[in-house]
């Protein structure tokens, strides 16, 4: 039920109020009382306003008496410092600032990160800003990490000058500087909140005036010469009213005007750099003190007991005890663990105390329904933002010691149990219940993790089998309980192969969140990272739900990404990452969730409400490895991946973790149960051995040699291929043996089929080798009597080869005789051809031929193919 006036929470939430003002109103004021006491405090505040603690002190105990004695009527005796004072002007009396402190009202449906304790150092401070900024002066907010800078400022901006109400006169927007911030980036921010008023010149909206938040202003990374470009930029616009655009041609001259300037910065040291007195001439400095304990003390009381207002009373009375605790714990570990180059994340500050309230915010009183249920609960959120970010055992050990004997001392009746160093909180084991209790034992959390891991199987068809040992279930659920806060961020330090990026895709699905991963490629640009932030952007502003961005750091292929990253921590938005069209589908979008929220449905309002849903809704993830000097280096240069997220240090495996995975890959082989236990153990002893070993060889040489989960899982599938292998090799022998044995034996069995068959068959091969004999006996005479016969062929044979060679030598003559017959022959062919008349009465008149061969003399003759015919002459009577 809701505390009342009498409950213990409303006591101590009154205990908080303001004191009465003793001091009575003034018949009428006197100008030159009021004009000496507005100058003392305004000597105070200017001459002494950037002085630190220890020199706030000098200088207080410096000036007292001289203001005693300048002042002597006006200048309260009672006086601890005079950094306390405050003009009351009714009266014309000084009070402290503790009397105009307002008092805190706790709101169960306001966020976490719109909850704003006033205490007497931010009312200072916000009242010095609000005197500064109405005469348009720039101011310059400096002090040590966590002491509120921003947040102080950030409330100012948004109560004080009503930045966030569309008839303010002011509006404001910020950025925050890093390492990796150029002088491009402040010119991108500018002209991306203000309006074009001319061609050249720049400012807020008509009738308004604008202030341009400037967070670790001194972050920027110096360039060789010594000079940073963003501030010196900065300086300029200050100075000389504006900046030259070099994206034109000649570069114009562009005028910011009715802007003005709040930086705030931490002190020099661990990547922050020393602001030039160029620049911090043109602000009005103011250091914000260390925040006291009692102001710590006030602060988180107040918002603890207004949430706890609905629990029992034994619950409500704990609240001061709690934060009280939580200071105990933060003072040691803040003053023992110290950063080291091998630590440097071993930075705590106020932001680490708020995170534990945070956590302890997310329960109910069903689920945490008592005091001692309560007490675990806080030891449990205390150990997840300060234990889980330890390095090694030793730091380890020397937590838990630390924690039990805070609680020890602080609860009554409160006894240690080592059962604490494994509690488990967390909303995820009943589905839709969304209630933020206790698990119980480990082993409940492993079987559920088994059962979302089938469920994750089978909804994207992956065949992920983890192996959900002690420190991986734990760690899975320190992943969901950072998912499910608002703003929630997670650095997860580990070396390859430790299941960081894994775990986190199991824990985004048990969160029922998308989970967004770039694809790095070769030709990957920044550009490319810029619109795959955009796609995660819209769709957690867009659509009010939110999403898992996870990046490692082997994708991080520019340092501009990180930078990137680093406006989403600290603002929420990348300056001129939305063109035109994104804003336009912004606005359409985000209209309805402006009118649920009771906001004016104005564009910079519906902006800002867009900024904020994406603040609250994306979950940014980083995996990075400690080995190195890029890890430093990052976190020196990038200071909100400290600040703004929640890291998870993933240690070497343990025995358990070691032994269960090998047990996994180990499950499907076919070996003796024993035999693959064995097997397990010597795989655990080989890793363990070597990564002593190695610890002796850096010891010894100071070289590094690395055993990280990688290696073993190498080393498992190794074997496992080795032994695969060999099995395949001897599987091939003994099928290929086993052929041979096959053949051997058929052969055996046709042999012996033979053998029966021959046995049947003797009587007839008997038979059939008589017959065979006779036959022989047969072919043998048929073979003499074929010879006698073959001999007379031979005989007849060679008579008749003698008569053919007869015959063809008289062939041979006869075509000789032929050959010369036939000339004769065509040529009296050719005589009877021409043969005529007159020659055969010639031939009849002769009465005797002769030839001659010679009777060319002759007279009578003639010549009858090529012979010569000699007539004989009739003798006359």
């Amino acid at each position: 039920s809701p505390s009342t006036d009498d409950s213990p929470s409303a006591k101590i939430l009154k205990g908080f109020h303001r004191p009465s003002i003793e001091h009575k109103a003034a018949n009428k004021l006197n100008y030159d009382t009021l004009f000496d006491m507005y100058f003392m405090l305004s000597f105070i505040w200017s001459v002494g306003g950037n002085l630190n603690d220890d020199s706030r002190a000098k200088f207080s105990t410096y000036i007292k008496p001289v203001f005693k004695e300048m002042f002597p009527a006006h200048f309260p005796e009672n006086c601890n410092s005079v950094y306390d004072l405050v003009v009351h002007r009714p009266s014309m009396k000084f009070i402290t600032w503790s009397h105009i402190v307002p008092n805190f009202s706790y709101n169960r449906n306001a966020s976490y990160f719109e909850m704003f304790v006033p205490t007497a150092e931010t009312t200072t401070l916000k009242s010095l800003m609000g005197v500064l900024s109405s005469v348009n002066r720039n101011i310059l907010v400096n002090g040590v990490t966590g002491v509120g800078k921003s947040v102080v400022v950030a409330d100012f901006l948004s109560t004080t000058l009503d930045g966030d109400n569309p008839s303010s006169k002011w509006d404001y927007f910020a950025t925050a500087f890093s390492a990796q911030t150029n002088a491009s980036d402040i010119e991108d921010r500018l002209e991306s909140k203000l309006y074009k008023v001319k061609a050249t010149q720049l400012g807020p909206a008509p009738g308004k005036r604008a202030v341009f938040f400037v967070d670790d202003l001194n972050m920027p990374t110096l360039e060789k010469y010594g000079a940073s470009p963003p501030i010196e930029l900065l300086r300029q616009i200050i100075t000389h009213g504006g900046f030259f655009d070099k994206r034109k041609s000649p570069a114009t001259f562009k005028e910011i005007i009715g802007v003005s300037f709040i930086a705030a910065c931490g002190v020099p040291g661990g990547g922050r750099n020393e602001v030039t007195s160029r620049l911090t001439s043109r602000f009005h400095m103011l250091c914000q003190p260390t925040v006291t304990g009692e102001s710590t003390h006030r602060i988180f009381t107040s918002i603890l007991a207004g949430f706890v207002g609905i629990w029992p009373a034994e619950v409500q009375s704990l609240s001061s005890h709690l934060v009280q605790a939580t200071k105990d714990c933060y003072d040691r570990i803040a003053a023992e663990k110290r950063p080291t180059p091998e630590k440097s994340h071993y930075t705590f500050n106020l932001r680490d105390f708020g995170k534990v309230i945070q956590g302890l915010l997310q329960a109910q009183p069903d689920s945490v329904p008592d005091r001692d249920s309560f007490i675990r609960l806080f030891t449990h959120e205390l150990s997840r933002v300060f234990y889980d970010r330890l390095a090694d055992d030793a730091d380890r050990t020397w937590w838990w010691g630390a924690l039990s004997k805070v609680l020890e001392e602080r609860f009554d009746d409160f006894t240690w149990l080592p059962s604490y160093e494994s509690l488990i909180f967390g909303s995820y084991m009943q589905q839709g219940s969304g209630h933020y209790r206790e698990v119980g034992e480990v082993a409940l959390l492993q079987d559920k993790l088994m059962e979302y891991q089938g469920a994750y199987n089978v909804d994207f068809n992956k065949e992920a089998e983890l192996v959900f040992f002690a420190d991986a279930a734990h760690h899975v659920s320190r992943i969901c309980r950072i998912c499910r806060q608002p703003r929630g961020h997670a650095l997860l330090v580990g070396v390859g192969g430790s299941g960081r990026q894994s775990l986190t895709r199991l824990a985004a699905y048990m969160c029922d969140m998308p989970l967004y991963q770039i694809a790095v490629t070769r030709s990957y640009s920044v550009n490319d990272f810029r619109e795959n932030v955009k796609e995660v952007l819209l769709t957690a502003g867009c659509n009010n739900k939110p999403v898992v961005f996870l990046l490692s750091d082997t994708q991080i292929v520019k340092e501009q990404m990180l930078e990137d990253i680093n406006n989403i921590l600290n603002t929420g938005e990348i300056p001129n990452l939305m063109q035109q069209e994104d804003i336009d589908r912004i606005l359409d979008s985000i209209r309805p969730f402006v009118k649920a929220a009771g906001k004016q449905e104005t564009r910079n309002v519906m902006l800002a409400h867009f900024t904020q849903l994406c603040r609250d809704n994306v979950h940014i993830v980083l995996t990075m490895s400690p080995i190195g000097d890029s890890f430093r280096r990052r976190l020196r240069m990038f200071p909100s991946l400290v600040n703004c997220c929640t890291i998870d240090w993933f240690t070497k495996w343990p025995e358990d973790a070691l032994t269960g995975v090998a047990r996994k890959m180990f499950r499907q082989m076919d070996m003796d149960e024993q035999v693959k236990e064995s097997l397990c153990h010597l795989c655990v002893s080989i890793h363990q051995d070597v990564t002593n070993l190695s610890t002796e060889f850096f010891d010894e040489l100071r070289r590094h040699n690395y055993t990280t989960p990688t290696s073993y899982l190498e080393l498992l599938n190794s074997y496992s291929s080795m032994l695969e292998e060999q099995n395949n090799s001897v599987n091939s022998q003994i099928k290929r043996f086993r052929a041979g044995l096959d053949k051997l034996q058929s052969t055996q069995i046709m042999v012996d089929e033979m053998k029966l068959s021959l046995v049947k068959m003797q009587p007839v091969l008997e038979e059939a080798a008589k017959k065979t004999a006779d036959i022989v006996v047969k072919v043998n005479t048929e073979k003499k009597e074929a010879v006698v016969l073959e001999e007379q062929c031979a005989v007849e044979e060679e008579a008749a080869n003698a008569i053919k060679k007869t015959a063809d030598a008289a062939r041979s003559e006869c075509q000789v005789e032929l050959d010369k017959a036939l000339p004769i022959l065509k040529k009296a062919e050719e005589a009877l051809d021409n043969l005529q008349d007159s020659s055969i009465r010639e031939m009849k008149s002769f009465t005797c031929l002769l030839y001659t061969s010679d009777a060319a003399d002759e007279e009578d003759s003639v010549d009858l193919g090529g012979r010569r015919i000699i007539k004989k002459k009739k003798k006359k009577k």
